[in-house]
């Protein structure tokens, strides 16, 4: 019987009797009784709130997911972002250190050698010019004193006067040229 249905099915089948849609709503409540108009309304009044439980429910559902979405979005970019600037400072820290000791390194190595060579070199030059007068010297004294001894002691050896001459002039150009092959020309 139409009394023992539930009367959201009783509803429905209403509503698909009619053939005009309009007032679809008033033409129930006019053709039902008052415990029917009861059971409908709380009926009703159940529907809607499951609906709005499940409407509520699903939007603080979505919005939860999508808080948490986004927090977590943001939590990885900023701990990503915060990585790469962490990599990005250690490397250009090791990169100016290593480059800095590097520099220091090869400065200080090329002013040891340019020290030490310029040391060896006016040492050498040093000990060469010192070695250099010392020969020379020892060549002019020695040449000078066997000339002198020479351009003095000819005439106990010659007899003309010509001869003297003669030796003496040869004496003489011969320290001029043992001077000249000496290197001291500025003796002269």
């Amino acid at each position: 019987s139409p009394a023992a249905k539930p009367v959201l099915i009783q509803f429905h089948e209403f509503m698909r009797s009619q053939e005009n849609p309009c007032s679809l709503t008033q033409r129930w409540m006019a053709r039902t009784s008052p415990q029917v108009q009861g059971k409908m309304s709380y009926s009703v009044l159940l529907y809607s709130t499951l609906l709005y439980s499940t409407l509520l429910y699903s939007t603080l559902l979505y919005s939860t997911l999508l808080y948490s979405t986004l927090l977590y979005s943001t939590l990885l970019y900023s701990t990503l972002l915060y990585s790469t600037l962490l990599y990005s400072t250690l490397l250009y820290s090791t990169l100016l250190y290593s480059t800095l000791l590097y520099s220091t390194l090869l400065y200080s190595t090329l002013l040891y050698s340019t020290l030490l060579y310029s040391t060896l070199l006016y040492s050498t030059l040093l000990y060469s010019t010192l070695l250099y007068s010392t020969l020379l010297y020892s060549t002019l004294l020695y040449s000078t004193l066997h000339y002198t001894t020479l351009y003095f002691t000819l005439p106990l050896h010659c007899s003309s006067v010509d001869s003297i001459l003669l030796y003496r002039t040869l004496l003489f150009f011969a320290a001029y040229f043992t001077i000249l092959l000496s290197g001291g020309r500025s003796w002269i």
